[in-house]
């Protein structure tokens, strides 16, 4: 029985959910379980757990599991990212790895040639590529250990990345405007300019960027805040902010969002994410530049620069 008839026969999904979710799926060129995640129809844990049952073998939820990245000495990274394998256990002999396709017979035989038996589950293809994603940028900051969270629906829970150290309230030493450097990363490129345009006149210095990856780069030289847009595609604006605490763990970070979700939604956000702020459209350029004052310590916005923003 082929996944979306499992999931129908189960009540899991409605015919037109299923429908949509192949419309999707034909876009995205990923497996349906996956798309369901992405969609929030599915958790991780049922997703996996119906695909493990269509292939008889066993289903693991990665989000659940405490990742150990020692065993990419036994299957390196490169290899892993290729084939989109992880590896999670080692044991006399036997390694045991998670894979999107385990009837990939050939797959097994490569890993099998590293001098190792192996042994197979399920895990979803989404879950697979941002575990790997995250072992990478853990690997850089010198973690051995992760327990990334892949579920992309926004109402569920949402564990913590460990980070190196105990993540502490934000402590920014107090620096003129013109001394602090913050970070815009937004998709749209006129929301962009617009929002760099309003911070410079505010007299602080500006980096942009249009996704996460150049994100991540800019960040690494040295940025004071991050300004990011969470209407980013598929939530990888909560996927960026985790990685922005594993690549420096007390950068504040504060979210910008045009979708009023009301004030619960804010406060599960800064408490799942560590994020220093949460601001909801519409609001005026001034919340913005006396939320990034207040997180930098830099007092109050000097009376010549309001002018300015009037009279912008």
């Amino acid at each position: 029985m082929v996944l979306g008839d499992l999931l129908l026969h189960a009540d899991r999904i409605t015919e037109f959910q299923l429908q949509e979710a192949l419309v999707l799926q034909r876009r995205l060129r990923e497996r349906l379980a996956s798309v369901l995640v992405r969609q929030g129809i599915l958790t991780e844990k049922l997703a996996v757990t119906h695909v493990g049952r269509q292939l008889d073998v066993l289903g693991v939820d990665l989000s659940s599991q405490t990742l150990d990245l020692q065993l990419f000495e036994r299957l390196p990274l490169e290899f892993c990212e290729q084939n989109l394998v992880f590896p999670l256990r080692f044991e006399n002999g036997w390694l045991l790895v998670a894979v999107c396709d385990p009837r990939d017979t050939a797959l097994l035989a490569r890993i099998e040639a590293r001098g190792m038996h192996v042994a197979v589950c399920v895990a979803l293809e989404v879950s697979l590529r941002h575990a790997l994603a995250e072992a990478r940028v853990a690997l850089a900051v010198g973690l051995m250990k992760i327990m990334p969270n892949v579920q992309r629906d926004i109402d569920a829970d949402m564990t913590e990345i460990e980070t190196p150290d105990e993540i502490r309230p934000f402590r920014v030493a107090a620096r003129s405007a013109h001394e602090a450097t913050l970070l815009v990363v937004d998709p749209d490129a006129n929301r962009r300019a617009l929002t760099e345009a309003m911070l410079t006149r505010s007299g602080f210095r500006v980096r942009t960027a249009p996704n996460a990856g150049d994100a991540l780069e800019l960040s690494s030289r040295g940025v004071d805040l991050a300004i990011i847009d969470a209407t980013m595609p598929e939530f990888a604006a909560f996927d960026l902010c985790r990685r922005l605490r594993l690549q420096r763990p007390n950068l504040p970070v504060v979210l910008t969002s045009a979708q009023q979700r009301g004030w619960r939604f804010a406060r599960d956000v800064q408490g799942a994410l560590g994020v220093a702020g949460y601001l909801e459209g519409p609001f005026a350029s001034s919340e913005l530049v006396d939320r990034a004052r207040a997180i930098l310590k830099l007092g109050p916005v000097p009376a010549q620069t309001v002018e300015l923003q009037q009279s912008a």
